[in-house]
């Protein structure tokens, strides 16, 4: 949210003033209000406005006076007159001064609309974009860039967020975690919620299913210790997927977020339970978080690696399911299951035959992409079946079974494109995990469920958006299953390197 201060002397002005703002522009507040130059100046330095709106003639200090102090010491607050016709001339120096605009009076609705517009595109193109560059310089380890003026910001705080598993498997990332975020809208949803508080920021993290979220707080304040549960609560109830959220620690100096983020990241990749929400302190022990606090069951191991000696296949995954309920209902982490099965792969190598050199790392990697893309133990159950499956000779290769099902889900998506589709509504419908499901249709189409349907949408868009000219984005995007214009126009984008709009006029010149 944008941050506004109206100074003016007559309250009837003023109070339309804040009025019209707060009702025809959503991304503006209206923080304090001043009825001269010297008031306004006093309270600058605790409202902290991001634009100050102000008129020319007022007793105490007039308007020319107050913006020549504003522009040396608030260099980055954006600055609009209020001007009368009489007062042209001052309006003229004004710009001189580096006024953003002027506004007369009386105000218009539509001038005072399209001003808004300009100051909220300036506002985020400029000093949002800017430090949203420089946390995604530090999160992402990219070259370092300027640090922007952090005095209206007196403290941050950082998370670190996993929608659903922790990702260690670096190729085809889940597409339903990475554009999840930006369909539900999320940013805009936490911007809202803490805009008196300061501004928000959200950057992606390594993997597709990783944010990391920093609050820029323009006062320290008793309700610092509530912000974490609000965050924890509005993500979690907007997303329907588990979540593992881990609170870094308060800083000062915007630099220290590259040495806090990388301890919240350590603490999610030991943490994240599959099927399991929660919200964590990367200062704080947990027993989830300290694997070593569980026990690998040699006995365990020795027994699955004998029933696939003697090549009993349904011993086997009767002690498979049993080990991962009393998995799940010792809450393992992640990391545990992985190592556990790690060194089950291990002792089955060492003891049996493997067919070809590449099948060990070939397996290897099966597990990791599981783990990554796995939302519950259910997934993770029926994943491990199908990698163990190639150490018992009767679990031939179905080619033509896979083919038929690959056959009938790219069916279901051509006729079901415009409805609400995601990996879950494909595993009710054709009664297999998702991972089995995205396994298959990845090995024959070369992309999962998910990054098929979102290309198949955007196809259709296109389509559209020249065949039917006088329908909106809105309206298009609606027509082809995007349940967000925003995420819609994003995604387009994504895919094409142009928005919808631009699509539409660069095809609509060529006929």
């Amino acid at each position: 949210m944008i941050r506004i201060m109206i100074i003016e002397d007559e309250p009837p002005i003023l109070r339309d003033t804040k009025h019209l703002i707060q009702t025809y522009h959503k991304d503006f507040i209206v923080v304090a209000e001043a009825f001269d130059g010297e008031e306004a100046l006093s309270m600058i330095a605790a409202a902290k406005p991001d634009v100050i709106i102000t008129d020319i003639s007022m007793m105490a200090m007039d308007g020319l006076e107050l913006l020549t102090v504003v522009h040396k010491l608030y260099p980055n607050i954006i600055t609009i007159i209020l001007s009368g016709y009489q007062e042209f001339e001052f309006a003229r120096k004004a710009m001189k001064l580096g006024v953003e605009d002027y506004l007369l009076k009386p105000l218009s609705v539509e001038a005072l609309a399209e001003l808004l517009e300009r100051v909220s595109f300036k506002f985020y193109e400029t000093v949002q974009a800017s430090w949203q560059a420089y946390w995604e310089s530090l999160v992402q380890a990219k070259s370092n860039r300027e640090m922007p003026v952090a005095s209206i910001f007196t403290v941050f705080s950082s998370y670190v967020l996993s929608i659903g598993p922790y990702v260690t498997f670096s190729i085809g990332k889940y597409y339903y975690n990475r554009f999840v975020w930006d369909r539900l809208v999320i940013t805009k949803k936490l911007d809202e919620a803490f805009a008196f508080l300061g501004n928000v920021w959200v950057v992606d993290g390594s993997t597709g299913n990783e944010k990391v979220i920093i609050i820029g707080f323009r006062d320290i304040t008793d309700s610092l210790a509530d912000v974490s549960d609000q965050v924890y609560n509005l993500i979690s109830e907007a997303i329907p997927l588990p979540i593992t959220l881990v609170k870094g620690n308060e800083f000062i100096k915007p630099e220290d977020l590259s040495y806090d983020i990388p301890k919240s990241i350590l603490k999610l990749s030991k943490s994240v339970t599959p099927g399991r929400s929660q919200y964590l302190f990367d200062n704080v022990w947990n027993h989830a978080s300290d694997p070593q606090s569980l026990q690998i069951d040699a006995n365990m191991v020795n027994r699955l690696s004998l029933y696939i000696q003697k090549k009993q296949k349904e011993p086997f995954n009767q002690e498979l399911d049993h080990i991962l309920d009393s998995l799940e209902e010792a809450e393992a982490p992640q990391i545990f299951i992985e190592m556990h099965f790690r060194y089950l792969l291990s002792v089955c190598y060492q003891n049996h035959s493997i067919s070809q050199a590449h099948d060990r790392v070939h397996l290897e990697l099966e597990l990791d992409e599981l783990l990554s893309n796995a939302f519950s133990f259910k997934e993770i159950k029926e994943g491990l079946k199908y990698i163990f499956d190639g150490f018992f000779p009767s679990a031939l290769s179905k080619q033509n079974d896979s083919n038929l099902l690959v056959n009938q889900i790219e069916e279901y998506l051509q006729k079901h494109y415009t409805e609400s589709i995601n990996h879950q509504v494909l595993s009710e419908r054709f009664g297999l995990v998702p991972y089995y499901i995205s396994k298959i249709f990845k090995n024959k189409m070369g992309v999962s469920p998910v990054e098929y349907l979102t290309k198949l949408r955007i196809q259709k868009s296109k389509e559209l958006l020249i065949e039917r000219p006088d329908l909106l984005s809105k309206e298009i995007s609606l027509l082809t299953g995007f349940q967000e214009q925003y995420y819609f126009s994003k995604v387009f984008k994504a895919l094409t390197g142009l928005t919808p709009i631009e699509y539409r006029e660069k095809n609509l010149e060529k006929d």
